[in-house]
């Protein structure tokens, strides 16, 4: 069974913005590897398709997260809504880059919320979307939580399936 953490907030180290996390995995006390999840430009959360994305990861067996990010136009009051220009004015990479560093901190720390029986944070993995994705290989985790894994950006999945 799946469950489903979906109010948690975060601080930003900018402005002290408020940014909503969502976390989904398999609730059966085994330690999974976490996966952050993060959106693209002018995107959010709960954009499209991301919450099956979310399920698809929980059940293979990971712990899926993924974050608004606190300057991408959206608010927790609307969460889905481009309703924060100002906020969105002042957005750039250092402030995306910073605020994915508050999850990872968070993720780390006894505040943590999601059971640590379910979370293996020597498996611990960045991906994105689009711009999120560039935010993930740029992230400077990469070079001092895992330094033996490579990371890989995909350019074109259109090469990994068959077309029919």
């Amino acid at each position: 069974m799946l469950c489903k953490i979906n109010d948690l907030v975060l601080a930003s180290v900018h402005h002290q913005r408020l940014f909503g996390v969502d976390a989904t995995f398999t609730n059966d006390s085994k330690r999974k590897p976490v996966v952050i999840f993060i959106h693209g430009f002018k995107g959010f959360k709960d954009w499209g398709h991301f919450n099956l994305i979310a399920d698809a990861f929980a059940q293979a067996d990971m712990v899926f997260i993924k974050l608004n990010l606190s300057h991408n136009g959206t608010a927790l009051d609307f969460p889905e809504d481009f309703a924060d220009l100002e906020a969105f004015g002042h957005n750039n990479f250092s402030i995306e880059l910073d605020d994915v560093g508050v999850l990872i901190d968070y993720l780390f720390s006894a505040n943590c919320v999601i059971p640590s029986t379910e979370i293996d944070l020597q498996r611990l993995y960045l991906i994105g979307h689009s711009r999120g994705g560039g935010v993930g290989g740029f992230h400077p985790f990469h070079s001092f939580v895992l330094p033996e894994h490579s990371q890989a950006i995909v350019e074109n999945t259109v090469k990994f399936f068959k077309q029919s």
